[in-house]
């Protein structure tokens, strides 16, 4: 049967109205993604078989076969075709769905898929409103459509309050909805959660040329009492501006291939497309329908409709309640601090599938290409310092210490690295702060590394040997033997050579969306993906046979 793959996703950073994005051309924004694409794949794109672009209001600047436009004004060849869709607000997700439906049928192997809107350039309802302006036209809802709904317009805020009063949801659950929202964006911002798929956007400033690479819409200083003052949109209403969905400049993308162009091509894929459905429901309440559209999607997957479930709680006796349901639960995965994976992990009766703190070292062997390694070096220490496969301690051999170490200091101090060395490190960088024997156990997650010098590849394995926690360890050598002897010696999930221990993690590894990571020895060890979680079930066909 042909299945159909996400090799790559990037996007623009989200452009508040009239904000960084306002003076770029929608097409030219929707070229750059496309153009980010082919980059990070690597692809010939005389290979991509068409591109599929989902627009909501179609005019002006998005007029005139946007879709189109968009590969002419990118580093496609102008033998690519293009279309342009819309299903209003899904209009992306029903690209990516036309992509896979070429893909599984077998008609094209390599599609791109996404979207583009510029609702400073080309505002909302303007495809409608200057009809309106013009007198051409009574409106989209024809008198046939009126009567059968009662409506003269379908809205989507109308349809929001609408789910308010079904729901029981008040201006201040909504509020505090918002602010958590915003609280939890500016959190994962920060930790650079979304740093990977974005694609940076060069734009005018008073300072000059930047690029643009963090979400505009996001309010880093959010409060109650500011969402809370926003007036509702309508009156005796709930729905704020400060509640609802903001008016955004921006455009993605996303390249769906086959089995086929997988191996033709050497892509590894993020995701399996496994299922997806399209339904249509009541147009005047309408955000009710996601609802049906997931149970279908689950059903189509071949799992029942409530495989996929939320427990709303952060309340630690529900979840202590939660873990010892093990006639109902199969496996427990924890996501969180040290401290909460094992809080969990003591008290569950269920199998947990967890990981320790991750205390990964990078040990720079005398044979190492100096370059090479701080490259290395600073991309696992800076690139996401939150993370439990950042780097937390460095081990540098004794021979290249003298050219290496000021070397990485000067790159890592450019990036607001805080160093803590031992007195041989010291020596090299005066500038580094002590060590205690804490450090060497530390999971810092913040930009603070620890460096020691070692004599050799021996005190460096003693040295993992005693502190590392299983997560992920690297060498940096020339060595092929040292290479053999460390990737052999290491008791870690993941040993690498020559990379960055950033690198460990599920999409990274092509297992798509990460459930967890483990550093137990038994089942599932590293990063885990869905079809890690799965267990093996023999079947045994026979006609008569016993064991003698």
């Amino acid at each position: 049967m042909a299945e159909a793959f996400i090799v790559e996703a990037v996007r623009t950073a989200g452009g508040r109205r009239n904000g960084r994005l306002a003076g770029w051309h929608p097409a030219d924004l929707a070229g750059e993604v496309l153009n980010a694409l082919l980059h990070r794949t690597g692809l010939d794109p005389q290979a991509i078989d068409d591109v599929i672009l989902g627009c909501v209001t179609q005019a002006g600047e998005q007029s005139f076969a946007f879709a189109r436009n968009a590969v002419l004004a990118s580093g496609l060849p102008e033998s690519v075709p293009a279309v342009t869709i819309d299903r209003q607000c899904g209009s992306s997700q029903q690209a990516v769905q036309f992509a896979a439906q070429a893909v599984l049928s077998g008609t094209q192997d390599i599609v791109i898929a996404g979207g583009a809107e510029s609702m400073t350039r080309v505002p909302m309802f303007t495809n409608l409103s200057l009809h309106q302006k013009a007198g051409l036209g009574v409106g989209p809802v024809s008198e046939r459509i009126a009567a059968r709904y009662g409506v003269k317009e379908f809205s989507q805020f109308k349809g929001a309050e609408m789910i308010a009063r079904k729901y029981g949801f008040d201006r201040e659950m909504l509020d505090r909805y918002a602010l958590r929202s915003h609280r939890r964006a500016a959190t994962a911002t920060r930790a650079g959660a979304f740093a990977r798929e974005i694609v940076p956007i060069p734009v005018e400033t008073a300072g000059g040329v930047v690029d643009h690479v963090q979400d505009e819409g996001i309010r880093y200083d959010a409060s109650l009492e500011s969402i809370g003052s926003v007036k509702p949109l309508q009156e005796g209403g709930v729905i704020s501006a400060a509640t609802a969905s903001q008016i955004c400049d921006g455009a993605s993308a996303a390249l769906i291939v086959s089995e086929r162009a997988l191996a033709t091509h050497n892509l590894t894929p993020l995701a399996r497309i496994q299922s997806f459905v399209v339904t249509g429901g009541d147009p005047v309440i309408m955000l009710e329908e996601p609802i049906r559209a997931t149970q279908r999607a689950l059903e189509k997957a071949g799992g029942p409709a409530e495989a996929l479930q939320l427990v709303e709680t952060t309340d630690r006796a529900a979840v202590a309640a939660m873990l010892e349901l093990d006639g109902l639960l199969d496996l427990v995965i924890p996501r969180g601090g040290a401290d909460f994976v094992r809080w969990v992990a003591e008290r569950s009766r269920v199998p947990v599938l967890k990981h320790d703190k991750g205390v990964v070292h990078v040990f720079v062997d005398a044979t190492a290409n100096p370059a090479m390694a701080a490259q290395i070096v600073v991309n696992a220490k800076v690139q996401r310092p939150s993370v439990c496969n950042a780097l937390e301690t460095l081990l540098v051999h004794r021979a290249i210490a003298p050219t290496f170490l000021p070397l990485v200091a000067r790159l890592l101090a450019d990036a607001g690295v805080e160093l803590r060395g031992c007195p041989a490190t010291r020596v090299l960088v005066p500038a580094a702060r002590p060590a205690t024997d804490a450090d060497w156990d530390a999971e810092y997650l913040d930009l603070i590394l620890a460096v020691r010098v070692v004599d050799d590849l021996a005190a460096a394995l003693a040295h993992i040997h005693r502190h590392g926690t299983g997560l992920a360890e690297a060498i940096v050598t020339e060595d092929l033997g040292h290479a053999r002897r460390f990737t052999r010696e290491v008791d870690a999930a993941a040993v690498l050579v020559n990379a960055s221990p950033r690198l460990v993690d599920g999409g990274q590894f092509g297992m798509g969306a990460e459930m967890g990571i483990s550093t137990s020895r038994v089942h599932a060890r590293g990063p885990v993906g869905a079809r890690e979680l799965t267990t093996t079930k023999f079947v045994v066909l026979g006609d008569g046979q016993v064991r003698d």
